[in-house]
């Protein structure tokens, strides 16, 4: 059961990531030319703000995978209810608070970020309605953390993927149909409030079915994760801040055309970015379980088998995509958004760099040791915050993509020199089992990918073609790498592949 629970959540979760992406990538330009790049720059900034409510988590969410799961292990469900419920209301209230400042600041905001109203829409309307699906953040998060904690994550994926096609759809409707942002910004309450009824009718289905009840709260309860989540909220919250910190400064510094090109270049990335993400979350509860267990064997082989799949996933990607950067900007938005080719480079490097922290994160939280990973966090906001700005300022979206890069890379390397400090593996050794296999795999296939970008049509036949062949050259390079001169069986490639270190 467990095995095939595992199965569905690890599919279900790249099906939702593929959708993710193609549901982006076909609504961006659609956006970018139907809205123009000052009311898309609005729009941007617009659901960047409500995004942040999860600020007010109080570290709870983060908390509540640990806590689901142990509770869980230990097959005490009465107690793991009470602390879902007591977690659900106070959030719902906090969001109830939140959303309200959000929606009453959006005149400030407007001023603040110096945004100017554009003949057909208002400004501050735009930032209020959208604002207005921050209602839903918190209580959507309780719920689809309580289903990652009883490893039903592909429950909450399928109301994901119900949804997301729902508001692409509308939203292409109601361009064709001559709507303009306002019409659009009044969707993400509706459709936060169906998301949040979806998450309600799988929870009650789930493997420990739930639903919030207001006898079962306990607020008691939850000082079992007070100092676990006190860490939690400082670095959550500063990790948020980070990945939306860009925008802020672009809107806060620079005219709003700059920020749909921000939002255009950073597309691929952050897509990159989430697919890593994503691509850890059924493994939250496993590690916590390993920590809970003592066992160190699987912790370190979790930490070899993850770097070295993750690079072997994103490596090959990330240098198509920086190679091919201009053509791909031209064939997908427009010349337009050719400005956005240097940004969409260094966001590409940014990105290789946030997904290989993901998998130390995984363990610190695993094992609750987030001392180190909280405080890093604090260190790269304020970098964020004040090199970023000055570069912003100074450079443009090329200095502040350059500078945000940097930023990452080296709180990336830092993060791991405390994860392999922590599990007693040499730098030498994670490097030769984990990156290696990727990395000399990687070389020739960037070698083809340059020398085909300047001797192919820049067309979308010859970068297809140069890419589809890099892909191959790469993924054989690294399967002979890895699995040796094993004849071939798919069943021994998969297992050498997926679960094995030599």
């Amino acid at each position: 059961m467990f095995s095939s629970r595992l199965l569905r959540n690890i599919l279900s979760n790249y099906t939702c990531v593929g959708l993710a992406g193609l549901i982006s990538f076909v609504l961006t330009p659609i956006l970018f030319h139907s809205l123009q790049p000052e009311n898309y720059g609005i729009l941007v900034l617009a659901l960047s703000i409500p995004a942040l409510m999860e600020m007010l988590d109080l570290g709870l969410l983060s908390a509540l995978v640990r806590v689901v799961s142990d509770l869980a292990a230990r097959q005490q469900y009465d107690e793991l209810r009470q602390f879902v419920s007591s977690v659900f209301y106070l959030l719902t209230a906090v969001g109830m608070i939140g959303t309200t400042g959000l929606v009453l600041l959006s005149p400030t905001l407007v001023h603040f970020f110096r945004i100017a109203d554009t003949p057909d829409t208002s400004a501050s309307l735009v930032l209020a309605l959208v604002s207005s699906s921050a209602l839903f953040t918190l209580p959507c998060g309780v719920l689809y953390y309580f289903l990652v904690g009883c490893q039903d994550l592909s429950r909450a994926n399928v109301v994901y993927m119900v949804v997301e096609p729902l508001r692409a759809g509308l939203t292409v409707l109601l361009l064709w149909n001559g709507y303009g942002l306002l019409a659009l910004a009044a969707l993400y309450p509706a459709l936060g409030l169906l998301y949040l009824l979806g998450l309600l009718f799988v929870s009650r289905r789930a493997t420990i079915p739930f639903r919030p009840s207001l006898e079962a709260v306990n607020f008691q309860i939850l000082r079992k994760a007070r100092g676990f989540a006190s860490f939690a909220f400082v670095e959550d919250n500063a990790i948020r801040l980070f990945m939306q910190l860009d925008t802020f400064l672009v809107a806060r510094l620079l005219p709003i055309p700059n920020l749909a090109i921000l939002a255009v270049a950073r597309r691929f990335p952050v897509a990159l970015t989430n697919l890593s993400w994503q691509t850890f979350m059924p493994a939250n509860p496993m590690v916590s379980t390993a920590a809970a267990r003592g066992d160190h064997q699987t912790i370190q082989k979790f930490l070899f088998v993850s770097v070295r799949n993750l690079l072997a996933l994103i490596l090959p990607l990330t240098i198509a995509l920086f190679v091919w950067a201009e053509v791909i900007l031209r064939l997908w938005v427009g010349e337009s958004a050719l400005a956005g080719t240097s940004v969409f480079r260094a966001f590409l490097v940014f990105a290789v760099f946030a997904s290989l922290e993901k998998p130390p994160l995984t363990f610190l939280y695993g094992v609750g040791k987030i001392r180190f990973s909280a405080a890093l966090s604090i260190i790269i906001l304020l970098a964020g915050v004040g090199a970023g700005g000055w570069a912003c300022a100074r450079y443009g979206l090329a200095g502040l993509a350059i500078t945000f890069a940097g930023i990452q890379t080296v709180g990336t390397l830092l993060l791991w020199y405390q994860t392999l400090k922590l599990t007693e593996i040499s730098v030498h050794e994670w490097f030769k089992k984990a990156v290696a296999p990727a990395l000399w795999a990687a070389l020739p296939a960037a070698t083809w990918l340059v020398l085909s970008y300047e001797f192919l049509s820049h067309s979308l036949a010859g970068m297809a073609a140069s890419m589809v062949l890099g892909a191959l050259l790469f993924f054989g390079l690294f399967v002979r790498l890895v699995v040796g001169p094993e004849k071939f069986n798919w069943q021994i490639y998969a297992r050498k592949i997926l679960a094995e270190i030599d």
